[in-house]
């Protein structure tokens, strides 16, 4: 079943809402309902277009397969229902019981949580999240799977600059799947971390290094950075990445053992002379 709302108006789903029934529905333009769900496994509701407002039911919410292929889709999503991102972008937080992200964007602001039993984020998708001035951000919680590029809004933060050990949350009770992070490895990390546009105004603003497990930014006017630690979850200020202060540490060692060895084929050499 296809359905299309070709006006400039928008559909609302109210009262006794929307029960798929297990059926297929395909939606091309806006559309706004309270209580989507399916008495039947095996349902899907498809967005191609427009702007839609998904609120699951708390009884029947389950048995839905959320598939955005365009448009702005937001929900809240249920513990038995599933989302797939292919195109267009999802807005918010919630709960599913299966995501997977193979293209266009999940966006997750406003202090949201999207949780899930199975989050997989493969090369063409993109995760955009925020933090906020308050040290609130958005999160993903559940079992994940990094992969493709990571959007980091600050817009929210403006030209501030923040302390040594500011934390920010970004991935909470995270369980990190195909293999990582023990360690992480090119297939399960991010391809790209970087600030969005519309974060420009930050002193930290510019595309993230990556460091082994941790993605640096540039270095703000009073020398510290913005650091994403993959292995926690954390975005954290420091006066210089963990990784790079071992690499100064290991270029020292090597110095040294270079400067000890030629002091003793001096010595060695002045005895034997």
């Amino acid at each position: 079943m296809t359905f299309e709302n070709v006006g400039t108006g928008q559909l609302s789903f109210q009262g006794g809402g929307l029960d798929l029934q297990g059926n297929y529905l395909k939606v091309a333009g806006n559309a706004a309902q309270g209580s989507l769900g399916s008495a039947t496994a095996g349902a899907t509701y498809e967005v191609v277009s427009g702007v839609q407002t998904l609120t699951f039911d708390s009884v029947t919410g389950g048995n839905v397969n959320v598939v955005v292929n365009g448009g702005t889709v937001s929900g809240d999503g249920t513990g038995s229902s599933s989302l797939t991102v292919s195109g267009g972008t999802y807005v918010g937080g919630g709960t599913y019981d299966n995501i997977v992200s193979s293209s266009g964007a999940v966006k997750i602001l406003n202090g949201q949580t999207l949780n899930s039993n199975s989050f997989t984020q493969t090369a063409g998708g993109d995760l955009q999240m925020n933090v906020n001035d308050d040290l609130s951000s958005a999160s993903v919680a559940g079992n994940y799977q990094l992969g493709g590029s990571f959007q980091l809004d600050a817009s929210n933060l403006g030209t501030n600059l923040y302390g040594m050990g500011t934390v920010w949350s970004l991935f909470q009770g995270t369980n990190y799947t195909a293999g990582s992070p023990s360690p992480l490895n090119g297939s399960s990390n991010f391809s790209v971390f970087a600030m969005s546009p519309s974060s420009s105004s930050s002193p930290y603003y510019g595309t993230f290094t990556r460091f082994g497990q941790e993605w640096t930014s540039p270095t703000a006017s009073d020398g510290t950075y913005l650091v994403f630690q993959a292995q926690t979850g954390n975005l954290v200020v420091v006066p210089e990445p963990s990784t790079m202060v071992f690499a100064g540490l290991g270029v020292a060692m090597s110095g040294w053992t270079m400067w000890k060895k030629r002091r003793l084929s001096k010595l060695l050499a002045a005895k034997a002379g």
